[in-house]
């Protein structure tokens, strides 16, 4: 895993209509430009839309203001903790910078997916409000299957449900049957707050998913290496093997057949 990414991410103290937002956003502009991926900007969205068939992941580039930017950061025992430049605790805005090194690193690798970065979400969904004619548009005419929005607290968890109401519990409950399969491990359902899934659930089957930073929102915030690092194999997992079929979910079994099944008949 590539921490030094990471670790770029967490530099910018990137509250919204802040300097720092807009460095972030040139910072990934930067980082697609020399990974040769076409992207479109609005204001300070980034999105990327090419491929027919296939999902779409989105996170955001601000923060909750705490105490100051992450100018020490140390990482005991796998976990990161920020501190201000006078070594008091502080943000590391892992909510939702560990979404944004998802996304970036699985385009590094070189897979395949649409996806949106947006601003100011935590000010009420401004960025991902701005974008929802181009996000309607391109959903129908690429056929995007489901969304998965790289933004919720702790590990281990997939979110079915928000503060504006259900969102696909179909996709919720067929990534936890896939996540069970792949790794042995069982995640839990949830309900969350506020998200973009607000507005992208109303265009295709969307969830959230936990991305391993802790007490979010506060300066006491901290993120998991290693539950980073487990989410960034299942999302491979899931952009190389995972099928969704919308649908009643009684009348869905979900299916595991490794890629390499079909790579042997090739």
């Amino acid at each position: 895993m590539d921490i030094k990414l990471l670790k770029d991410l967490i530099q910018f103290y990137s509250v919204y209509k802040t300097e720092d937002e807009k460095k972030i956003h040139n910072y990934i502009i930067n980082f697609l430009k020399e990974e040769n991926i076409n992207y479109t900007t609005l204001d300070n969205n980034i999105m990327s839309f090419n491929y027919e068939d296939k999902p779409l992941l989105s996170a955001h580039l601000d923060i909750v203001n705490t105490n100051g930017p992450s100018k020490h950061i140390i990482n005991y025992k796998n976990v990161l903790y920020g501190f201000t430049e006078n070594y008091e605790r502080t943000s590391l805005g892992g909510d939702d910078k560990c979404g944004v090194f998802i996304i970036l690193s699985l385009l590094k690798m070189g897979y395949k997916f649409n996806f949106i970065i947006s601003e100011g979400e935590e000010a009420g969904l401004i960025g991902i409000k701005k974008c929802e004619k181009i996000i309607s548009e391109k959903i129908e005419e690429l056929d995007i299957p489901y969304a998965i929005v790289l933004d919720r607290r702790g590990f281990k968890e997939i979110l079915d449900s928000g503060a504006s109401g259900k969102y696909c519990d179909t996709l919720a409950k067929c990534l936890r049957n896939y996540i069970r399969l792949v790794t042995g491990e069982t995640w839990s359902l949830g309900c969350g707050s506020s998200s973009d899934t607000n507005i992208i659930r109303r265009y295709v089957e969307s969830v959230n998913i936990s991305t391993a930073y802790y007490n979010a929102h506060s300066k006491f915030e901290t993120i998991n290496i290693e539950e980073l690092e487990k989410l960034l194999n299942i999302m491979e997992m899931v952009l190389s093997d995972f099928v969704f079929y919308g649908g009643t979910f009684d009348e869905y079994q979900t299916v595991y057949t490794p890629k390499s099944f079909y790579d042997s008949y090739r």
